[in-house]
């Protein structure tokens, strides 16, 4: 069946859109998303050029949506005409000129790379992958930020004084440097200020006209308003007094072998005990850690008793001066000084700064362009492929392929696991995937200078008796490296019908055996007791002889009666025909086996790959069965082939 470009094929047991080319990707957005076979999947799932992954998602998210796929088809049939390009390259003649994104990369390309072009019209992934090195290789990273090696002595400080009051801008890689939106606000800040300056004389503090007046003042300024502030609430009710006291038997811990936790308890306490007469003797009640700076202060200001009103008095005196001393730090700008500003708003190092920032913009644009040709190639080169292991399971369930979307291939036994997906936690994939009714292999891999990985795989035919936690196998990833794998953990589960329906008699079989071990420990222990009864009475052996004699004529008896009953049973049977003994022997079978097949098959039915991938963070739409043929897809046994 075709619907708009796009096959609806049968795959895994259910029906999903396949595109049949590069130009029948545009339907995609027609299709509802609850009808592709996942809408999600995360981004270290899928085994591809890394470049390729980086294009398909933001970088903040961890996987790729539905979306993102639907933007990502866009992009390339905006770009691209045709629906072939050559193999890593681009062809200029088949990029779309009726796109304005198209049309401005082929007449960058042209610029660009003029004396590189292939028959005047190819690109090859190669060479954009070289320049997009050569650019970003320098201390200019196109980011539009400037970091202190992109510019030379004479702007290094410029630059520095500038991150230090902005807080600056951390690139990529990490390295604090500015933006020319900092820029251009420091630069406004230091205008500002040395506009202020011309005019501004610092209010005079009279008597208190001394640097060190106002330091004390500061210093005290915040545990005085404190202060006061306590002493108000006791003036409103005597009864807040107990807020200030500590209830012993709830007293916060407090380690006091450790001085900075006591310093920071004394800091962070009262200036004093708060007092109703709104008054603080500034030289006898005061707590320890201000008690220095409470002396000077009240030598300062003549204050040895400092009442409410005179701490508003000393506040509105300083008012003043403190707006001239905000305004001549006008956001910490003021702080570098009159003479560094006008030589940073005019001189030499703001030239040099903005020159940075012109050859990084440029530098920007030409790797944006780049990233755009490199992006054609790759969503060119592994768009399609992408989308069959993700709006369909095509390449999933191609036989002797490992997708994209598989971890790779795991050796064991003799057999191949393909169906494998990397996991972060054991515990936490179990939790989920237990439902899958799946056999499943949790495993360890370790190689050389790499770093260890975890992988879920899949047993979906063949037995599971030889697998067990501790075995060891090879893993073949997806880009053909081999690992040391050993299996962590074994969850049981259906594998194939031979050993679902042999299952309960294996368990009889071994319920039987266990039976027979008892019966033979029973028979040595008796053997024992035989060796201590040869010193018996010779009367007490006459006495068991004649038992004997009675229990041998008993026996005989009842072989008698057997007989005879056989024989009766014989001669019946030969009035009956074979026929009818078949059908009543078929029909004994029929009734011993039939639950065992039925169990079988109901067991193998309720296998489900979905809840297998959705235990690993996909998000998965269609309920993926393994019957037949399909679970020899992921679990085989590769055939002798006699090469000559």
């Amino acid at each position: 069946m075709k619907n708009a470009g796009l096959s609806l094929v049968k795959i895994g047991g259910s029906l999903q859109f396949v595109p049949s080319t590069i130009n029948s990707l545009r339907y995609l957005k027609k299709i509802d998303p609850a009808l592709w076979a996942a809408t999600s999947v995360p981004v270290d799932a899928v085994n591809t050029d890394a470049a390729f992954l980086n294009f398909m998602h933001p970088e903040d998210e961890t996987a790729i949506r539905a979306d993102m796929v639907i933007e990502a088809v866009e992009f390339l049939l905006d770009t691209c005409s045709a629906s072939r390009l050559p193999e890593n390259a681009i062809d200029l003649t088949l990029l779309n000129r009726n796109s304005e994104n198209a049309s401005r990369l082929i007449e960058f390309i042209r610029g660009f790379f003029s004396d590189e072009l292939q028959d005047d019209k190819l690109v090859f992934l190669d060479q954009i992958r070289e320049k997009i090195t050569q650019l970003t290789s320098g201390p200019l990273n196109g980011e539009g930020i400037i970091i202190p090696a992109a510019v030379d002595d004479t702007a290094k400080e410029y630059l520095e004084d500038v991150t230090n009051i902005t807080g600056g801008t951390k690139t990529k890689a990490g390295v604090t440097g500015i933006t020319e939106e900092q820029l251009d606000k420091f630069i406004a800040d230091a205008k500002v200020f040395l506009q202020w300056h011309k005019s501004a004389t610092p209010p005079s503090l009279g008597t208190l006209n001394d640097p060190a007046a106002y330091k004390s003042y500061t210093a005290l300024k915040n545990k005085l308003n404190e202060y006061f502030d306590f002493c108000e609430m006791l003036c409103i009710d005597q009864a807040n007094l107990a807020r200030f006291s500590i209830n012993p038997e709830k007293i916060p811990e407090l380690d006091i072998k450790d001085p900075q936790k006591v310093a920071d308890y004394l800091a962070s306490s009262p200036l004093a005990k708060p007092d109703d007469s709104m008054q603080l003797n500034m030289l006898e009640r005061v707590n320890p850690v201000y008690k220095a700076q409470a002396k000077v202060f009240a030598e300062l200001f003549e204050a040895t008793t400092l009442t409410a009103a005179k701490w508003e008095e000393i506040k509105k005196l300083m008012v003043d001066y403190d707006d001239y001393l905000a305004k001549s730090q006008s956001g910490q700008v003021g702080s570098l000084g009159q003479e560094k500003l006008e030589d940073y708003i005019s001189g030499p190092a703001l030239d040099r700064l903005l020159e940075a920032f012109v050859m990084d913009k440029k530098l920007g644009e030409n790797l944006k362009m780049l990233k755009a040709a490199e992006k054609t190639i790759l969503f060119h080169k592994y768009l399609p492929e992408f989308v069959n292991n993700f709006v369909n399971f095509k390449e999933l369930y191609t036989p002797g392929k490992i997708s994209m979307i598989q971890a790779g291939s795991l050796i064991m036994g003799g057999r191949h696991f393909n169906l494998n997906v990397k996991i972060k936690n054991v515990a936490d994939h179990k939790k989920l995937a237990a439902a899958a009714n799946l056999c499943m292999l949790y495993l360890d891999l370790k190689r050389d200078q790499e770093p260890p990985m975890k992988v879920a795989a899949a047993v979906t035919s063949g037995r599971a008796n030889e697998l067990y936690a501790g075995k060891p196998g090879i893993f073949i990833d997806y880009n053909g490296k081999y690992w040391n794998a050993k299996v962590v953990e074994i969850i049981k589960g259906p594998v194939s019908f031979g050993q679902s329906f042999m299952l309960p008699f294996r368990k009889i079989g071994d319920s039987i055996s266990q039976k027979f071990q008892k019966l033979s420990e029973f028979n040595n222990l008796g053997k024992n007791l035989d060796k201590t009864i040869k010193a018996a009475d010779a009367t007490k052996s006459k006495s068991a002889l004649n038992a004997g004699s009675v229990m041998m004529l008993c026996g005989t008896v009842g072989i008698a009666a057997l007989g005879s009953g056989a024989a009766y049973v014989i001669k019946t049977l030969q009035n009956v025909s074979w026929t009818r003994i078949s059908a009543v022997c078929a029909g004994i079978i029929i009734l011993i086996l039939a639950p065992a097949v039925i169990s079988a098959l109901m067991k193998l039915n309720r296998r489900n790959l979905s809840l297998f991938l959705e235990a690993a963070g996909w998000a998965v739409n269609k309920k993926m069965k393994v019957r037949g043929k399909v679970s020899k897809i992921f679990t085989f046994v590769p055939i002798y082939r006699n090469k000559e």
